[in-house]
């Protein structure tokens, strides 16, 4: 810092023409709960990103399950196709014959050509799904669009889950204790679920931190050093005054413990309360609406089963 010369001779010492000085503080938190909650409600926060990560996966391996029975259906109807074809044109060549020798007229010939025709364009239909087919299951796979994938045939005989339900669910009181048993490993298992569970957990951490705002304060140590390095110039010696000596303290310090509490701000808490509050409810609401939805999912598949 460098003032004029006569006000730094007026001074009487106790500020020099020139003078160099740093500054050292340190200011830390010791207590805050608005930042201890917000650690929490960022670890809820990361939990439900990662269940909708998992979510995520199972949806693509969803779509990629649905997609190889998709295959598997298109081919098993290509091949019913080729079988109704292979069948006409042996009628065909049946009444081609009968005509000849006069057993029968050419209309009935005409009407296998016309069948033929059809049943034709019914295979060529066939194929373009099957092809289709394949071709969602190369995007899902992140394979070339025209790879030829091969799939496993998959009869019922190796449906493991069918052959352990006909032989334990004998009677209705099976089922129904078998049904809640899926209900509940359903609901424990949906990242649906998991996911809105985290973010309940943050919104409810989230609540307990406005509340305590009113009442637990901020607690943070502020220190801080001042030295004097250099000081050239007029003002630059002290002048001896009455009770004054020539020395002079080149070094200050202080340390300070201060606390902090809203005491006023306006209804702000207040608002910030009833809104988390009412997200928090909704959050409420949509999760008892999933599990309900995932109940009725589970009921449904099980009376298919039982049929």
């Amino acid at each position: 810092v460098q003032i004029d010369e006569n006000r730094a001779e007026s001074s009487l010492g106790t500020q020099a023409e020139r003078t160099i000085t740093g500054t050292v503080s340190v200011k830390q938190l010791i207590y805050s709960d608005q930042a201890s909650g917000n650690i929490a409600i960022q670890k809820h926060l990361l939990d439900a990103s990662e269940k909708s990560l998992e979510q995520v996966k199972l949806d693509i391996m969803l779509e990629a399950g649905e997609a190889y029975f998709n295959i598997l259906a298109a081919h098993s109807y290509v091949q019913l196709r080729k079988e109704n074809l292979n069948r006409i044109k042996k009628n065909l060549e049946i009444s081609k014959q009968r005509e000849t020798v006069g057993y029968s007229s050419r209309s009935d010939v005409y009407r296998w050509e016309s069948q033929l025709a059809t049943e034709t364009n019914e295979l060529i239909e066939a194929k373009n799904t099957l092809r289709l087919a394949r071709i969602q299951l190369n995007k899902i796979l992140h394979s070339p669009l025209d790879k030829n994938t091969t799939v496993k045939d998959v009869g019922i005989s190796d449906n493991a889950f069918n052959r352990f339900f006909r032989k334990n669910v004998k009677n209705p009181r099976a089922l129904q204790v078998f049904t809640r048993f899926l209900v509940a490993e359903a609901n424990q298992n949906s990242t649906e679920i998991l996911q809105l569970d985290a973010s309940m957990a943050a919104l409810e951490r989230s609540l307990t931190s406005i509340k305590r705002e009113r009442y637990v304060p901020v607690l943070g140590l502020v220190a801080e050093t001042d030295h004097t390095f250099s000081r050239s110039g007029a003002g630059s010696e002290p002048v001896g005054l009455p009770g004054m000596t020539g020395e002079r303290d080149d070094t200050q310090w202080y340390v300070g413990l201060n606390a902090s509490l809203p005491l006023y701000q306006g209804g702000e808490i207040t608002h910030q309360t009833a809104q988390t509050e009412i997200e928090l409810m909704k959050l409420e609401q949509q999760r008892t609406d999933l599990a309900q939805n995932i109940e009725m999912n589970v009921r449904a598949k099980v009376l298919d089963l039982a049929q």
